[in-house]
């Protein structure tokens, strides 16, 4: 009885440093809640209609973008650089509209329209790959040399691979990667731009100019108003 009497007259006090200790509480997970979203709002470079990208898949492509500048063997200027941030900037909005897009529509590149169009299988190649093959020797057209290629810079092979060799692998993965998406872009756009022509109806006038007509001729008479006399022009009740 004598504890109970004792906890008793103290139970105010008990609940002031309850009361202290949950306040702490709250405002210490406050805190690091609000230090990581600040830390996550940092990471973030673009914000696309509530898309996020993150500083670092942006700085890993616009660092392939430079490097493709560079393979002329002239160092960027900071003017050029500022004109490969803007592009890549523009890219993920049009990419972003483009998905959105063709997400509305039902339109796709598969996997084996895309091998087909690295590769030039029935299609024409794409000029993108045969210029990213051709820079490691590789025959663009040759099936099995390009599966070889794209088979030594996968995952599974870089990772067993010396650790002083797998950066150098990872950065040719990242620029095929933005080679690939850049084909298949531009495999969308095509599609995209073929369903919009045929979506249209084309006028007599246009019709006859597409049919070869090279140009046309309009005469135009200007004269001020004043010299039309008021008894040659009437306005109707409509009018």
């Amino acid at each position: 009885m004598a504890t109970l009497e004792k906890i008793r007259g103290k139970a105010g006090l008990l609940i002031v440093v309850v009361g202290v200790a949950l306040f702490a509480f709250i405002i210490g997970d406050f805190l690091r809640s609000g230090s990581t979203f600040f830390r996550q709002s940092q990471e973030v470079v673009l914000n696309i209609n509530g898309e996020k990208i993150k500083i670092y898949d942006y700085q890993q492509r616009l660092k392939a973008m430079e490097k493709r500048a560079e393979q002329s063997g002239t160092k960027i200027t900071d003017e050029q650089r500022a004109s490969l941030n803007n592009q890549l900037a523009q890219q993920y909005v049009q990419d972003y509209v483009l998905r959105q897009q063709a997400d509305k529509l039902g339109l796709t590149v598969s996997p084996e329209e895309l091998l087909a169009l690295i590769i030039g299988d029935g299609v024409q190649p794409s000029m993108f790959a045969q210029q990213f093959f051709s820079r490691f020797g590789i025959n663009g057209s040759d099936r099995a040399a390009v599966n070889d290629f794209l088979n030594h810079i996968s995952d599974k092979q870089i990772k067993s691979q010396p650790a002083e060799q797998q950066g150098y692998l990872y950065e040719i993965q990242s620029e095929w990667q933005s080679v690939e998406k850049q084909i298949a872009d531009t495999r969308m756009q095509e599609k995209l731009g073929a369903l919009l022509t045929r979506s249209y109806a084309i006028n007599d006038i246009d019709a006859r100019y597409e049919s070869g007509v090279p140009s046309r001729e309009v005469a135009v008479a200007q004269a001020p108003i004043s010299v039309i006399g008021d008894t040659s022009i009437r306005a109707t009740d409509e009018e």
